[in-house]
């Protein structure tokens, strides 16, 4: 029977490097960090600046929606006395006088 091998323990300059890699991957990680918050960042004030955007959109068609409505009622209350003063002159003198 082979007698198994005997594990060796890593030597200074093993674990060195082994340490450096580790700092090496975590400064990386750091740094994907730091750039996914500012990417977070940059979208939240898109997000919000695109909410902003719509609600001004909202807010001009509703003024529009408004002015047309008035014009409407404005354009209905003069055809409504344009008609009583039509009907008023159609209708004979002993009648206006009930």
């Amino acid at each position: 029977m082979v007698p198994s091998p005997v594990p060796t323990m890593p030597d200074a300059t093993t674990k060195g490097q082994a340490l450096a890699s580790m700092t090496q991957q975590a400064d990386g990680l750091r740094a994907e960090v730091v750039r996914l918050s500012r990417a977070l960042d940059i979208a939240q004030l898109d997000v919000g600046n695109l909410r902003a955007a719509q609600l001004l959109e909202a807010n001009e068609r509703l003024v529009l929606a408004a002015l047309q409505a008035e014009d409407i009622a404005e354009t209905a209350v003069n055809n409504l006395s344009m008609v009583a003063q039509l009907n008023q002159s159609d209708t004979p003198f002993h009648a206006r006088r009930i």
